[in-house]
């Protein structure tokens, strides 16, 4: 399992303000299988290790980073 981030946070770093899709669309990809994440709780988490392999290098250091 990878480091998990909250879909906000994912959200705030992966997308711009203008551009970013609704928390339930997110949600909607991870429980479709589509993001790789998981529901603790109520709260929804991405992996972000998986997520690394489909982004750039600027943003795989902001999000690890942050």
């Amino acid at each position: 399992m990878g480091r998990l981030v909250s879909i906000v946070e994912y959200r705030e770093k992966r997308f711009m303000a203008d551009s970013a899709p609704d928390l339930r669309t997110i949600k909607k990809l991870i429980d479709e299988c589509e993001i790789v994440g998981r529901k603790i709780g109520k709260k929804y988490y991405i992996e972000v290790d998986d997520y690394y392999r489909e982004c750039s290098p600027i943003e795989r250091d902001i999000l690890h980073h942050g």
